[in-house]
């Protein structure tokens, strides 16, 4: 019905970003990445949080056990919770992965430029005024304290 729908207005931006969330749940990344890319981020308030979505499929394929032992074996290894938390924010377990982000930053708020703070803002930009949202922004900011 959308392809129906493109070809009858193919300028219509819902139904580009329709489609769009509908490449990302098939895991279509570059599909996805094409039709958000179309259009501009301030045409839809859907706009950020499929960007966001997108940023974190990227790390699909990681090894979820390889990740949680190195963590374990090195609570320090930042690049390894990074990893960590990207998988499973792009796998929808958005509390474990915003719990991984906030120990990167009680841990070092200065790795990768602030990696820590920014990818948890991109998963507040995915998850919108969600309670847990506003949960983890109060954990942010006592952690920056």
């Amino acid at each position: 019905m959308l392809a129906d729908a493109s070809r009858i207005d193919p300028a219509h931006l819902g139904v580009r970003l329709d489609a769009a969330e509908i490449m990302l749940d098939l895991n279509e990344a570059e599909e996805a990445r094409r039709l958000i890319g179309s259009v501009p981020d301030d045409a839809d308030p859907r706009v950020p949080a499929l960007k966001a979505r997108l940023q974190f499929m990227g790390v699909a394929g990681e090894d979820e056990a390889a990740l949680r032992s190195r963590v374990a074996a090195n609570e320090n290894d930042l690049e390894a919770r990074l990893r960590l938390a990207n998988l499973l924010v792009a796998a929808g377990q958005y509390e474990a992965g915003m719990d991984q982000l906030l120990e990167i930053v009680r841990r070092d708020r200065g790795f990768e430029d602030d990696v820590g703070r920014k990818t948890l803002l991109s998963v507040f930009n995915l998850l919108g005024g969600d309670e847990l949202v506003s949960r983890y922004r109060r954990l942010l900011a006592s952690a920056l304290n």
